[in-house]
């Protein structure tokens, strides 16, 4: 039967607790590009992109973060650093292999941003590729 492919979003349990926002844009099949990108985060924040291959609900209120984590701290790994720009926004790029074997793995991805002691987070992106 045909794979189900595409993008869902997921947030915290609080609505407004994300105060940045993540995009995910591409055809999202193997052998492209998919392309996330953050938006209304703090401006000259740091933000950090992360991945993961299972979603997770993670407080992280006891570190003094009142924002969750969405994915699994096990299985996460740093897409990339960046520095927001004067509008809040940066972007990383994730070439999905050519191989068949990829099509229907999920991927899930979250941005975090810190400003001097401010912290926010984005909802999260669940990735499915696409033949």
């Amino acid at each position: 039967h045909p794979v189900i492919c595409g993008q869902r979003s997921f947030g915290g349990l609080e609505a407004l607790v994300h105060g940045v926002d993540l995009t995910l844009s591409g055809p999202l099949q193997i052998g492209s590009n998919a392309i996330y990108d953050i938006q209304n985060g703090p401006a000259g924040a740091t933000a950090l992109g992360s991945m993961s291959l299972f979603p997770d609900y993670f407080d992280l209120s006891p570190f003094g973060v009142d924002e969750p984590y969405l994915l699994s701290p096990v299985a996460t790994f740093v897409a990339g650093i960046f520095n927001l720009n004067g509008s809040g926004a940066a972007s990383w790029t994730v070439p999905l292999p050519n191989d068949p074997g990829f099509v229907g793995v999920q991927v899930y991805a979250q941005a975090l941003t810190v400003n001097g002691q401010a912290f926010d987070s984005s909802r999260a992106i669940e990735m499915r590729i696409c033949p």
